[in-house]
């Protein structure tokens, strides 16, 4: 069974009052294999959303942060220049779950990542990162991009270690 490792809130920062109104929540979930799971749900909106199904991303490990903001870009921002070179490649997959190694050569998700990083965009992304997830190993290669963004790493982790039979603690108390 994956955990998740990462959650991403997708939406529109305040421009006085810092924060996110998110439209669409995308979580990393990893193990065996890793996964990115794209829903979309408005805590914050009362109007009626049309039915938007989950989506599935199964990412390549050399590119994992930028594979899931290729799914932001497609699904979330309808970037039209990353929907017209990315459509024959997502759309139609057995199931929806579209697997990058497999369904997209790497000169194409290279380019789509590059056409990413060109994209102005007003919407923010929050990252919550926990401690083992893979994405902390991508983060610098957020700078690249010109969406909003505000990143939070885990500063303490406390859990039992269930070999060991003890319990472990990892960073410092977040004390202000």
């Amino acid at each position: 069974m994956g955990t998740l490792t990462a959650q991403l809130l997708i939406g529109k920062g305040h421009p006085y009052h810092g924060g996110i109104s998110p439209t669409h929540y995308l979580f990393l979930s990893e193990n065996s294999v890793p996964a990115w799971i794209l829903v979309r749900e408005n805590l914050l909106s009362s109007k009626q959303e049309k039915p938007f199904m989950k989506k599935v991303w199964i990412p390549t490990l050399e590119h994992m942060l930028e594979d899931g903001l290729l799914m932001v870009a497609y699904y979330v921002l309808h970037d039209p220049v990353i929907q017209e070179k990315a459509k024959p490649f997502i759309e139609g997959k057995k199931g929806g779950r579209v697997q990058l190694y497999d369904d997209i050569d790497m000169s194409h998700l290279r380019e789509l990542h590059s056409l990413c990083r060109q994209i102005d965009t007003d919407y923010k992304i929050a990252f919550t990162i926990f401690d083992d997830s893979t994405l902390n190993g991508h983060l610098d290669v957020l700078k690249q991009y010109k969406m909003d963004v505000e990143i939070c790493l885990s500063c303490y982790h406390r859990y039992k270690d269930v070999w060991n039979r003890r319990t472990v603690e990892r960073g410092s108390w977040p004390i202000r």
